[in-house]
């Protein structure tokens, strides 16, 4: 008797197209992911780009509404910084210290008495020090301090100077942070000599120490050097924080 083989063969191409209907069913699934993940991945894509000219955009929005109508913007592309101020103080000029090697850049404008405020008188000066060597001043006859660690330390390099406030050399000096930007704390170097105030900024970048000293605030007695009035600081420093605001570190 003769066995049929019909059922074997029949099973076997019944075999190999279910395979081939389930491998294309599972290709057809992974094509329709993959292509799903591609317009995702796409979409994200536009999505991030779309957000970073946003962002872009509220930055140089954010910065130009900071300005106050009137006021110039001092850029410095090489050490990272902006600031802005009234432009009835003057133009910054820059000025060479060939004998002054800690001297990176010096800029300064010789305003008009009573432009800053109406009893401000001297010099807006924009200085960039090396950081190695760099000296902070409490007062123009006072302690020099030096910057170590994070910490600002009384000087023994400048001891020709007035000690009066009987800070031993070495020791810790506390200087006030008015602002902190981008990780850099701008420290508040306000001092007073002579019937005269002034606002002094100093940070650090990577690269070097910025220090930016506003014109000063001056009595009225001149003779005696009498102190300006609380009136008179009061309006300076609203003043000063006007310019603070408009300071941009990155």
């Amino acid at each position: 008797m003769h066995k049929k083989h019909g059922f074997g063969l029949v099973g076997i191409l019944l075999i190999v197209v279910v395979i081939g209907v389930v491998g294309f069913a599972g290709w057809f699934v992974w094509n329709r992911q993959n292509n799903t993940v591609s317009k995702q991945d796409s979409s994200l894509s536009q999505s991030q780009q779309l957000n970073q000219e946003l962002d872009k955009n509220n930055d140089e929005t954010t910065e130009k509404s900071t300005i106050p109508e009137g006021w110039v913007l001092y850029k410095n592309e090489e050490f990272g910084f902006s600031i802005a101020y009234p432009q009835e103080i003057g133009q910054l000029n820059s000025r060479d210290f060939e004998n002054s090697p800690n001297i990176l850049e010096y800029l300064s404008a010789d305003s008009e008495p009573n432009t800053f405020t109406d009893s401000s008188q001297g010099l807006f000066i924009i200085s960039v020090e090396k950081i190695e060597g760099y000296i902070g001043y409490v007062s123009k006859y006072g302690l020099r301090l030096e910057y170590n660690d994070g910490n600002w330390v009384v000087s023994e390099k400048d001891y020709s100077y007035v000690n009066d406030e009987g800070k031993a050399i070495g020791s810790i000096y506390d200087i006030k942070v008015a602002k902190e930007i981008n990780g850099h704390k701008v420290y508040d170097f306000y001092n007073g000599d002579e019937g005269c105030e002034g606002t002094s900024w100093v940070f650090k970048t990577t690269e070097a120490f910025i220090s930016i000293d506003l014109p000063n605030i001056c009595g009225s007695d001149g003779d005696t050097m009498a102190p300006p009035t609380e009136e008179a600081v009061e309006v300076y420093k609203a003043k000063s924080a006007e310019v603070l605001n408009t300071l941009s570190i990155y």
